[in-house]
């Protein structure tokens, strides 16, 4: 139930960012994973069709996120992938956040948007999932 209830909160967090704009990811994305031969058209194709589905159902998730549920990704292919993007997921040390900052620079300080503590990057991330988006 404790999962169950930490994936619905991530979740909930998502559904503040504009929708356009996760197109936008989301085909940048998958154009680097197709790219890199790291999946078929196919997978995809399967991968986008689930994250409407699941978007139908009020379930946001990343196209990464589907693609490593679907086992066609592990976590290690997509942090690769939002590094080639200039991204990195860094971590809140207390409220457990996660972010996708954007326009990542390695040696600048970012901080949590709810608490305000300064962001960390994980040496190993139990979930590629985000709950925000930090852009410059």
């Amino acid at each position: 139930l404790r999962t169950i209830l930490e994936i619905r909160r991530k979740k909930l967090r998502k559904m503040q960012r504009k929708p356009e704009e996760a197109r936008e990811t989301n085909r940048a994305f998958g154009d680097y994973a197709l790219g890199s031969g790291r999946i078929s058209i196919d997978d995809l194709e399967e991968a986008v069709l689930e994250q409407q589905r699941l978007a139908s159902m009020n379930l946001h998730f990343c196209l990464g996120e589907v693609l490593v549920a679907r086992g066609k990704m592990d976590a290690s292919d997509v942090l690769d992938i939002l590094s080639q993007q200039g991204k990195c997921i860094l971590l809140c040390p207390v409220c457990d956040a996660h972010y996708n900052v954007v326009k990542f620079r390695s040696g600048k300080t970012y901080r949590c948007v709810h608490c305000g503590t300064e962001l960390i990057q994980p040496k190993f991330l139990d979930t590629i999932a985000v709950d925000g988006v930090i852009e410059e």
